[in-house]
C-alpha cells in the first residue's frame, strides 16, 4: 500500500473473483453506499442481533478521522448520535489503529462489507465495546458490477474514459466480437440474478418486484424495492394502495435530485397502478407469452424483424396496459422480463435481448456511441446489445485498470 496518500484517498479494497478473473471493491464505494442508503435498510442488524435504523448517515468526511460524522442511529430501541467508520474489513479497524486512537472515541458504528461472527463487536478506544453490522448481503447488486460502475463514474469526473477507443484500429468483426462477448457475459448475470429473485419470491412477486425496481431507476430503485416487500402482488391487488399511500410508507427514502418530472416516484407507481389494475395476473401472461419465430431481421442479426417488432408492440401495449412507453418500456423488457422468462424457457431469448432496442443508455456509452467509435451508422434504434456490451467492456476495463493500481501500491 502507497504511504503517501492524501487524507482524502483511500485505496482500501477486497480483492474479489469474478466470471473474468479477480476485481477490487474499494473501500470508497462502501462509503458512498451507506452515505446514499443504497443497501436494504429494513435488514441492518448488528453481529450481536440488534436492529439498527438509520436515521442520518452522517456527513461524509473526506479528510482525517471516522468517515462519517454525526450520524444518527436507532440501535434497538436506543437512539444513539456519533459517528460511524466504514471498513472492507473488519480486521482493517486494529490494522489501522482506531482502538489506541482518541480521535475514534465517539464511533456508534463499525460497518463492514463481509459478515464477521455473530455476536462480535469491535474493541474501541478504551476498550470500549462497538456494535458492528455487514452489508454484504443488504447490496441488491453483484459487488462487480457496482465496483466496476463507482470505479468508472469516478473516473469519468475526472476525465473522459473510453478504452473502446483503442478498438478502431481493429477489424470491425473483432470490435463487434468483443461487445457481444461483453454483452453475453452480462446477460448472463442477469439471468443467474433473475433466478436467483425467482427462488426466494415465487414467479409472481419475482416479476412485481423486477418492474418495480426497473422503474424507480438508479436514484430510487432501493425504495421501490422496499415498496415491493412491504406491498407483494397480492396485498397490493387486494388493497390498490394510492401513489401517496406508498410514497408515504417510504418517507425518507425517495430521491427526487436530477430526477425528470416525468420519472418522479410518484408519477411511476402511478403508472404501475394502473398496470396492475388493468391486468392483475400480468405475470403469468408473461410466462405464458409465446415467442416469435424469426424474431431477427434476417439480414441484420443486431436487429428485430417484424415479427420481432410486433413482440415489443405486445410487451407495450398488452402486458404493460399502455402504461408503461418510451425507453423504460425497453428497460423493463431487458432487465426484467427477459432475464425472467429464461429462467424456465431454453427459448434463444439472448439473441432477442441483444437485437431489442436498448432502453436507457448510460452516460458513459453515450460519449462512446457519439464519437462513432463502434456501431455502424443506421437510422434504426441502437440495439441493446450494443449497449450492454460497451458498457460491460468500460466496466471490465475500468476494473483491470483499478487491480493494477492497487496492485501497484
Amino acid at each position: 500500500m502507497k504511504k503517501n496518500l492524501r487524507p482524502d484517498e483511500s485505496w482500501a479494497f477486497a480483492e474479489l473473483q469474478a466470471d473474468y478473473g479477480a476485481y477490487h471493491f474499494p473501500e470508497l464505494a462502501l462509503q458512498r453506499i451507506w452515505r446514499d442508503l443504497q443497501f436494504d435498510l429494513a435488514r441492518l442488524v448488528t453481529a450481536d442481533g440488534r436492529p439498527v435504523e438509520v436515521l442520518d448517515p452522517g456527513t461524509w468526511n473526506r479528510l482525517g478521522g471516522p468517515d462519517f460524522r454525526g450520524a444518527c442511529i436507532r440501535l434497538g430501541n436506543e437512539r444513539v448520535r456519533g459517528d460511524v467508520e466504514v471498513h472492507v474489513h473488519a480486521s482493517d479497524w486494529r490494522a489501522h489503529g482506531h482502538d489506541r486512537d482518541p480521535g475514534y472515541a465517539d464511533v456508534i458504528l463499525h460497518l463492514v462489507l463481509f459478515p464477521v461472527p455473530p455476536g462480535a463487536t469491535t474493541c474501541g478506544f478504551g476498550e470500549r465495546s462497538i456494535p458492528i453490522a455487514a452489508l454484504l448481503d443488504l447490496i441488491p447488486e453483484d459487488l462487480e458490477s457496482y465496483a466496476a460502475a463507482f470505479a468508472l463514474e469516478a473516473n469519468l469526473g475526472r476525465q473522459v474514459f473510453t478504452p473502446i477507443a483503442a478498438w478502431q484500429t481493429l477489424p470491425a468483426s473483432d470490435r463487434e466480437a468483443h461487445i457481444r462477448a461483453a454483452a453475453a457475459r452480462r446477460w448472463q448475470r442477469k439471468v443467474a440474478d433473475a433466478s436467483k429473485r425467482v427462488a426466494l419470491l415465487g414467479w409472481r412477486d419475482a416479476c412485481h418486484t423486477a418492474a418495480l425496481e426497473v422503474l424507480g431507476y438508479s436514484r430510487n430503485r432501493l425504495a421501490m424495492l422496499r415498496v415491493a416487500t412491504e406491498w407483494p402482488l397480492e396485498r397490493w391487488q387486494l388493497e390498490h394502495p394510492t401513489a401517496g399511500e406508498l410514497m408515504s410508507g417510504q418517507a425518507g427514502s425517495w430521491s427526487r435530485q436530477g430526477v425528470r418530472p416525468g420519472n418522479r416516484p410518484a408519477v411511476r407507481l402511478r403508472q404501475y397502478a394502473r398496470w396492475v389494475d388493468a391486468d392483475p395476473l400480468w405475470p403469468d401472461r408473461l410466462r405464458e407469452t409465446e415467442l416469435p419465430p424469426e424474431a431477427l431481421d434476417r439480414g441484420d442479426p443486431w436487429h428485430l424483424g417484424e415479427p420481432g417488432q410486433d413482440f415489443r408492440r405486445w410487451f407495450k401495449d398488452q402486458l404493460c396496459a399502455g402504461a408503461v412507453r418510451g425507453r423504460r418500456s425497453d428497460t423493463l423488457v431487458c432487465d426484467a422480463f427477459l432475464p425472467l422468462l429464461a429462467t424456465f424457457t431454453t427459448a434463444d431469448l439472448d439473441s432477442i435481448w441483444m437485437a431489442w432496442p436498448a432502453g436507457d443508455i448510460p452516460r458513459a456509452v453515450g460519449e462512446v456511441l457519439a464519437g462513432s467509435v463502434s456501431r455502424p451508422r443506421t437510422r434504426r434504434p441502437v440495439p441493446n446489445g450494443w449497449v450492454q456490451g460497451i458498457w460491460g467492456c468500460l466496466q471490465e476495463a475500468e476494473v483491470e485498470r483499478a487491480g493494477a493500481i492497487a496492485g501497484g501500491s
